[in-house]
Order: C-alpha cells, then structure tokens, then sequence
C-alpha cells in the first residue's frame, strides 16, 4: 500500500523537466559552471594521451636492449606501412582493370 501511494506521488517526466527548466530559468548561474566547460572544451588546450604518454616515455632513461627492440619495433612498424601501402596500390590498380572489363549494364548491379 505505501510504495502503491509513493508511485501516485511521483512526477511524471513532462512535469519533471517543467520544474527543471523553470528552476534554471530562474536561477540561471546553475548554467554557468557548464557553459564555461564546454568553452574550456571548444577553445581549450587540445591534450591527447599519446603525445602526454610519449613525452613521459622519452623523458625516462632507458636501457640498451630496450633501445634495440624498439629500434627494431620501429623498422618493423616502417616495414608494415610500406606494405599496407604497396596493398592499397595493388586493390586500386585491381579495381581499375576490373572496371574498366565489366559491361556497363553489369557495373550497375
């Protein structure tokens, strides 16, 4: 019986947002705080944790068989980029040739 007349009590959520929108309507420095956020967050230092954590990382001293492996990881990592780019040359130059020998009432289906 009493959670049935603490149901009947509630607001509904058009009433909610009604005494929401008047309450910052009447007290409008409770918008202020996040109307500077979001202008810190627009015009703001843009801080990405790659380059925070990269910076970090080069500032600590590190041993010699941590510089060759990631001497090597880097090579590694060159080593992928030329592929990856040599693939998209060969998918593109593929798509071409594919192309250009398919009939024009095929190529629209």
């Amino acid at each position: 019986m009493e959670r049935e007349q603490n149901l009947l009590n509630q607001p509904g959520i058009i009433e909610s947002f009604k005494q929401g929108y008047q309450t910052v309507s009447e007290k409008l420095y409770l918008i202020l705080f996040p109307f500077l956020f979001d202008l810190f967050l627009v015009f703001g230092p843009k801080l990405r944790i790659d380059q925070l954590v990269n910076s970090i990382l080069s500032a600590l001293p590190t041993p010699k068989l941590a510089q060759n492996l990631m001497d090597q990881w880097l090579t590694t990592i060159e080593q992928l980029k030329k592929f990856y780019a040599s693939l998209q040359l060969v998918f593109r130059v593929k798509d071409i040739s594919i192309r250009n020998s398919v009939p024009v009432f095929l190529a629209d289906i």
